[in-house]
């Protein structure tokens, strides 16, 4: 059993780097899949972004990185985030009662799951190739990807995945 109380945030090395991040720790998977992310920086027609992907569900969330610099303002900008889509999506409820009020003390941790690191891999490929075609905004990225049937998932979308976590979450036993 997993002691840690708060989010589990596996970054990649890449972002890492950029916020200066010092950490070498695997940790299990968080007892809480709401609380299990997994967050990684790439570049989409010369601008900076980070992906921050549930590690269950594979519900990703795609943000600016620019202004990125620290752990602080990481965790901020993907509360934000993560409330607007989450929101947007109709998972307001599980945002507000599950996942923010227990986000911190957030760990860091190494991204282990090759499969995870590959559907994200697949994201961030998505967003480049949707920034060529021309402007996307972030949300938009985020609102692609989740609708996006990936094979880690049985080939459902990280949207349908994301609600079936929700309604185990509010059945009873």
């Amino acid at each position: 059993m997993n002691a840690h109380s708060g989010a589990i945030f596996r970054v990649s090395a890449k972002l890492a780097r950029k916020i200066r991040l010092d950490y070498e720790q695997a940790l299990p998977p968080s007892t809480n899949p709401f609380l299990d992310w997994s967050a990684d920086l790439f570049t989409a027609d010369r601008t900076q972004y980070i992906l921050i992907t549930n590690t269950a569900s594979l519900y990703s969330l795609v943000m600016f990185g620019k202004g990125v610099t620290n752990e602080t303002r990481l965790f901020g900008d993907t509360l934000a985030t993560m409330r607007d889509v989450m929101m947007a999506d109709g998972f307001a409820t599980v945002f507000e009662d599950v996942t923010a009020p227990r986000f911190y003390p957030a760990a860091i941790a190494k991204r282990e799951n090759r499969s995870v690191i590959g559907s994200m891999n697949d994201f961030i490929f998505q967003g480049r190739f949707l920034q060529a075609r021309g402007e996307m905004s972030p949300y938009d990225m985020s609102s692609f990807s989740n609708r996006t049937p990936m094979s880690y998932i049985d080939y459902r979308t990280p949207r349908e995945e994301l609600a079936a976590m929700v309604q185990d979450l509010l059945s009873p036993g």
